[in-house]
Protein backbone atom coordinates (compact mmCIF):
# COMPACT_ATOMS: atom_id res chain seq x y z
CA UNK A 1 0.00 0.00 0.00
CA UNK A 2 1.55 3.47 -1.10
CA UNK A 3 0.99 6.25 1.49
CA UNK A 4 0.30 9.45 0.13
CA UNK A 5 2.85 12.46 1.75
CA UNK A 6 0.05 14.07 3.53
CA UNK A 7 -0.95 10.67 5.11
CA UNK A 8 2.32 10.59 6.72
CA UNK A 9 2.34 14.22 7.27
CA UNK A 10 -1.09 13.66 9.38
CA UNK A 11 0.41 10.85 11.19
CA UNK A 12 3.96 13.01 12.08
CA UNK A 13 1.85 15.70 13.19
CA UNK A 14 -0.14 13.19 15.59
CA UNK A 15 2.63 11.67 16.91
CA UNK A 16 4.17 15.42 18.00
CA UNK A 17 0.69 16.45 18.96
CA UNK A 18 0.42 13.59 21.29
CA UNK A 19 4.28 14.32 22.66
CA UNK A 20 3.18 17.59 23.44
CA UNK A 21 0.39 16.56 25.47
CA UNK A 22 1.96 14.21 27.46
CA UNK A 23 4.96 16.75 27.72
CA UNK A 24 2.19 19.07 29.78
CA UNK A 25 0.78 16.50 31.46
CA UNK A 26 4.08 14.90 32.73
CA UNK A 27 6.05 18.64 32.98
CA UNK A 28 9.71 17.42 33.99
CA UNK A 29 11.44 18.36 37.61
CA UNK A 30 15.09 19.77 37.29
CA UNK A 31 15.42 17.94 41.05
CA UNK A 32 14.97 14.62 39.22
CA UNK A 33 16.61 15.43 36.50
CA UNK A 34 19.60 16.55 38.15
CA UNK A 35 19.49 13.56 40.45
CA UNK A 36 19.11 11.11 37.89
CA UNK A 37 21.73 12.45 35.56
CA UNK A 38 24.25 12.61 38.56
CA UNK A 39 23.53 9.10 39.19
CA UNK A 40 24.20 8.14 35.61
CA UNK A 41 27.32 9.47 35.51
CA UNK A 42 28.78 8.38 38.50
CA UNK A 43 27.77 4.36 38.44
CA UNK A 44 31.25 4.17 36.61
CA UNK A 45 34.56 5.95 36.85
CA UNK A 46 35.12 5.05 33.09
CA UNK A 47 31.32 6.49 32.39
CA UNK A 48 32.55 9.67 34.38
CA UNK A 49 35.78 10.23 32.51
CA UNK A 50 33.62 10.00 28.86
CA UNK A 51 31.59 13.07 29.82
CA UNK A 52 34.08 15.23 29.42
CA UNK A 53 36.97 16.55 26.45
CA UNK A 54 39.75 18.48 26.20
CA UNK A 55 42.05 18.63 22.47
CA UNK A 56 45.00 20.38 21.22
CA UNK A 57 44.70 22.47 18.45
CA UNK A 58 47.04 24.83 16.65
CA UNK A 59 46.87 28.22 17.37
CA UNK A 60 45.10 30.23 14.97
CA UNK A 61 46.47 33.56 16.41
CA UNK A 62 50.25 32.80 17.44
CA UNK A 63 52.32 31.30 15.06
CA UNK A 64 53.56 27.42 16.07
CA UNK A 65 51.48 27.93 19.01
CA UNK A 66 48.50 25.28 20.53
CA UNK A 67 45.64 25.98 22.50
CA UNK A 68 43.67 23.67 25.01
CA UNK A 69 39.95 23.12 24.17
CA UNK A 70 37.28 21.36 25.64
CA UNK A 71 34.12 20.74 27.22
CA UNK A 72 30.96 18.25 27.90
CA UNK A 73 31.44 15.28 25.45
CA UNK A 74 28.48 13.93 23.65
CA UNK A 75 28.04 11.20 26.14
CA UNK A 76 27.57 13.64 29.15
CA UNK A 77 24.89 15.04 26.61
CA UNK A 78 22.96 11.65 26.31
CA UNK A 79 22.68 11.17 29.32
CA UNK A 80 21.15 14.88 30.53
CA UNK A 81 19.25 14.18 27.76
CA UNK A 82 18.00 10.97 28.51
CA UNK A 83 17.36 12.44 32.08
CA UNK A 84 15.61 15.63 30.35
CA UNK A 85 12.63 14.14 29.23
CA UNK A 86 10.12 15.70 27.29
CA UNK A 87 12.54 15.87 24.02
CA UNK A 88 13.27 14.57 21.00
CA UNK A 89 16.59 14.82 19.26
CA UNK A 90 19.04 12.78 16.44
CA UNK A 91 21.30 13.95 13.53
CA UNK A 92 21.26 12.88 10.12
CA UNK A 93 24.19 13.50 7.57
CA UNK A 94 23.20 16.30 4.49
CA UNK A 95 25.78 16.44 2.61
CA UNK A 96 29.17 14.81 1.50
CA UNK A 97 31.37 16.63 -1.40
CA UNK A 98 34.36 16.46 -2.33
CA UNK A 99 36.87 18.27 0.38
CA UNK A 100 33.57 17.97 3.44
CA UNK A 101 30.64 15.90 4.91
CA UNK A 102 27.57 18.42 6.48
CA UNK A 103 25.80 16.79 9.72
CA UNK A 104 22.62 18.32 10.76
CA UNK A 105 21.50 18.08 14.27
CA UNK A 106 18.58 18.53 15.78
CA UNK A 107 16.77 18.52 18.98
CA UNK A 108 13.58 19.79 20.55
CA UNK A 109 11.80 20.39 23.36
CA UNK A 110 8.73 18.82 23.64
CA UNK A 111 7.56 20.41 26.75
CA UNK A 112 8.75 24.35 25.53
CA UNK A 113 8.22 23.99 22.18
CA UNK A 114 11.04 25.33 21.44
CA UNK A 115 13.41 23.62 18.40
CA UNK A 116 17.38 23.89 17.55
CA UNK A 117 18.90 23.04 14.47
CA UNK A 118 22.62 22.97 13.62
CA UNK A 119 24.90 22.18 11.24
CA UNK A 120 28.53 21.03 11.60
CA UNK A 121 31.06 20.45 8.60
CA UNK A 122 34.03 18.11 9.04
CA UNK A 123 36.89 17.49 6.37
CA UNK A 124 37.25 14.54 4.84
CA UNK A 125 41.07 15.50 2.98
CA UNK A 126 43.99 14.54 4.01
CA UNK A 127 47.82 15.22 3.46
CA UNK A 128 47.52 12.18 0.90
CA UNK A 129 44.03 13.36 -0.32
CA UNK A 130 40.40 12.54 0.13
CA UNK A 131 39.90 9.99 2.70
CA UNK A 132 39.09 6.04 2.03
CA UNK A 133 34.99 5.59 2.43
CA UNK A 134 35.55 3.58 5.62
CA UNK A 135 37.07 6.59 6.97
CA UNK A 136 34.57 8.92 5.21
CA UNK A 137 31.75 7.10 7.23
CA UNK A 138 33.66 6.92 10.94
CA UNK A 139 34.15 11.34 10.04
CA UNK A 140 30.21 11.07 9.75
CA UNK A 141 29.67 9.45 12.45
CA UNK A 142 31.83 12.03 14.24
CA UNK A 143 29.91 14.79 12.80
CA UNK A 144 26.72 13.57 13.76
CA UNK A 145 27.53 12.92 17.19
CA UNK A 146 29.07 16.95 17.35
CA UNK A 147 25.90 17.61 15.34
CA UNK A 148 23.66 15.86 18.23
CA UNK A 149 25.99 17.59 21.44
CA UNK A 150 25.49 21.16 19.81
CA UNK A 151 21.89 20.82 19.38
CA UNK A 152 21.47 19.99 23.16
CA UNK A 153 23.53 22.32 24.00
CA UNK A 154 21.32 24.93 22.78
CA UNK A 155 17.65 23.01 24.71
CA UNK A 156 19.28 21.77 28.01
CA UNK A 157 20.49 25.24 30.04
CA UNK A 158 23.85 25.56 29.84
CA UNK A 159 23.95 25.52 33.59
CA UNK A 160 23.16 22.15 34.08
CA UNK A 161 25.28 20.96 31.85
CA UNK A 162 28.16 23.26 33.65
CA UNK A 163 27.35 21.39 37.15
CA UNK A 164 27.00 17.97 35.61
CA UNK A 165 30.07 18.00 33.94
CA UNK A 166 32.03 19.45 37.24
CA UNK A 167 29.87 16.36 39.17
CA UNK A 168 31.98 13.74 35.95
CA UNK A 169 35.13 15.43 36.36
CA UNK A 170 35.27 15.16 39.96
CA UNK A 171 34.38 11.69 39.73
CA UNK A 172 36.77 10.98 37.05
CA UNK A 173 39.78 12.23 39.67
CA UNK A 174 38.95 10.05 42.21
CA UNK A 175 41.91 9.91 45.23
CA UNK A 176 45.01 10.31 45.03
CA UNK A 177 45.67 6.26 45.99
CA UNK A 178 43.95 5.34 42.63
CA UNK A 179 45.83 7.70 40.14
CA UNK A 180 48.74 4.99 39.54
CA UNK A 181 46.41 2.71 38.24
CA UNK A 182 44.27 4.83 36.46
CA UNK A 183 47.37 6.26 34.19
CA UNK A 184 48.71 2.88 33.71
CA UNK A 185 44.90 1.89 32.36
CA UNK A 186 44.58 4.83 30.44
CA UNK A 187 48.45 3.85 28.98
CA UNK A 188 47.42 0.47 27.58
CA UNK A 189 44.49 1.92 26.08
CA UNK A 190 46.24 3.78 24.34
CA UNK A 191 49.03 1.43 23.32
CA UNK A 192 47.55 -1.79 23.62
CA UNK A 193 43.66 -0.94 22.10
CA UNK A 194 43.93 1.79 19.83
CA UNK A 195 47.72 0.80 18.90
CA UNK A 196 49.23 4.12 19.08
CA UNK A 197 53.11 4.11 19.61
CA UNK A 198 53.75 5.29 23.64
CA UNK A 199 56.28 7.42 22.02
CA UNK A 200 53.07 9.64 20.49
CA UNK A 201 51.14 9.54 23.64
CA UNK A 202 54.22 10.93 25.48
CA UNK A 203 54.89 13.60 23.27
CA UNK A 204 51.02 14.33 22.98
CA UNK A 205 51.29 15.18 26.83
CA UNK A 206 55.03 16.50 26.80
CA UNK A 207 56.15 14.19 29.05
CA UNK A 208 59.75 12.93 28.80
CA UNK A 209 58.36 9.25 30.55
Amino acid sequence: EIVSSDALNAIERGQIDMQVATAKKYPRSVKAFMTEAESMITMSQETAEGCNYKLKRKDSIQAGGVKIIGGPSIRLMEIAAASYTNMRYGSRIVAIDQDYVTAQGVAIDMQKNLAITVEVQRSIKGKFGRYSNDMIMVTCNAAGSIARRNALLGIIPRVYINQLAAVAKGFAIGDAKSLPERLQRAFAYFTTVLGVDIAKVLAYLEKPS
